[in-house]
């Protein structure tokens, strides 16, 4: 293992140095035939998933298309709101309650922080080889870390994480988010997931527009529970990287809060 510094960060603290592992070029063949094996295999399931990261077919700029659509649907959706001489031409819809909810996610520490356990014991639910789930697990498991310095070699067991500088951490990492989606989609309506999150490594977007009183309650209910699953799966978010964006309108009315109760009890 190598400590690199992060970039535009100095040195100075542990938090600002990223452990990378370094395979011999052997054992890195390896890993790297059972990761492309475990992806072939992966495939069918992962691909209907929001997961745009680590995929053949797929890059940064699907991932930023899908955050730009969501924008542009909520700009689309304010702009029908406000009267003017082009919305009345169109006939736009209004609503009493309108907008649009976008959080913009940084998972902390993402790869360090898999439960081994969790991760591992699931691959062959997600499609896996038993034979190729068995070796990868292996492969993380019965390892440790050996960290040179001033001359000394020491091995440190570590029982948490994906090596970052494996070759079977994108898949590993890919397979922890697509196991977080599908416990995600037992709480909540698939179809919403798929249409209203985004997940490009570790960074993820999740919002939606509203049209009601009660479409905003249920949307903020799915980000709660989305950010819940999250906690349970050890996804610590960095609270200092994020950012969430509200847009709404809200029309002919004195009192926002009654009309919020009212539209919720109807």
């Amino acid at each position: 293992m190598i400590l690199i510094p992060k970039p535009h960060k100095p040195p100075v603290h542990p938090r600002a140095l990223r452990p990378l592992a370094l395979q011999e070029p052997l054992g890195k063949s390896v890993v790297g035939l059972l990761a492309s094996q475990a992806q072939v295999a992966l495939m069918p399931i992962i691909t209907p998933w929001p997961i745009w990261s680590y995929l053949p077919s797929t890059s940064t700029q699907d991932a930023l298309l899908r955050v730009t659509m969501h924008c542009r649907d909520i700009r689309k959706l304010m702009i029908g709101q406000r009267s003017t001489p082009f919305t009345r031409e169109q006939k736009a819809a209004r609503f009493k309650i309108a907008g649009g909810i976008s959080i913009f996610l940084d998972i902390e520490r993402a790869f360090d922080m898999v439960c081994r356990p969790q991760l591992f014991s699931k691959l062959v639910t997600l499609g896996i080889p038993e034979s190729v789930a068995h070796l990868l697990t292996q492969w993380h498991q019965d390892t440790c870390y050996h960290l040179f310095s001033q001359g000394v070699d020491e091995g440190i067991s570590v029982g948490r994480g994906l090596r970052q500088g494996c070759k079977a951490a994108p898949l590993l990492w890919n397979s922890y988010l697509l196991l977080f989606l599908q416990a995600l989609s037992d709480r909540v309506d698939r179809q919403w997931i798929q249409r209203c999150i985004n997940f490009y490594a570790d960074d993820g977007q999740l919002g939606d527009v509203f049209h009601s009183a009660f479409d905003f309650h249920e949307l903020l209910s799915n980000l709660y529970i989305t950010l819940e699953v999250l906690q349970e799966f050890g996804m610590t978010i960095n609270s200092s990287k994020c950012t969430a964006l509200v847009a709404m309108t809200i029309a002919n009315c004195d009192n926002p809060s009654q009309l919020f109760a009212r539209e919720k009890n109807g």
